[in-house]
């Protein structure tokens, strides 16, 4: 038995793992809450994920920063796989000062409340609510984002 009260996952990172990936991370988390035991994620809404991927390339320039501690130059693309229902994001990053190039990939999952709910249903949850944010205050509220509640 599980001897958490709540576990969370905010601001998007959910759907940066692949289902299996993301199922067994609930698994986990369902087994280290105790009984009546919460799991708050904060996923990307579907539309967001599908918006991402459809949204255009783009550049910029920076001193020091995630991609590199050096001066650089990133290209960033984002494409859209309709029948996987993720976004692929690209990025190549160039030295400013060598002119190497180094490239780094991520993806996001989109998933409908029905596939958020059967994915918690699946790591054996069986109260599972959706709400638009965190607070439950529409005033600073992140369309990109949606709060998903389940309970053991």
């Amino acid at each position: 038995m599980g001897t958490y009260g709540l576990v969370t996952m905010v601001y998007g990172e959910f759907n940066v793992f692949k289902r299996e990936d993301i199922l067994a991370v609930l698994r986990k988390a369902y087994a280290a809450l105790s009984d009546g035991g919460f799991f708050i994620a904060e996923p990307h809404t579907f539309e967001a994920v599908k918006t991402f991927g459809n949204s255009q390339s783009s550049w910029y320039s920076a001193e020091s920063e995630l991609f590199s501690d050096k001066p650089h130059l990133v290209l960033s693309e984002r494409i859209w796989v309709e029948d996987r229902c993720v976004t692929i994001n690209r990025h190549m990053v160039i030295d400013a000062l060598s002119g190497e190039v180094a490239l780094h990939a991520d993806a996001m999952q989109a998933y409908t409340n029905e596939e958020y709910r059967e994915l918690f249903t699946e790591a054996g949850f069986n109260e599972v609510g959706f709400y638009a944010s965190l607070t439950g205050d529409e005033v600073d509220l992140n369309e990109n984002l949606m709060v998903v509640v389940a309970r053991k």
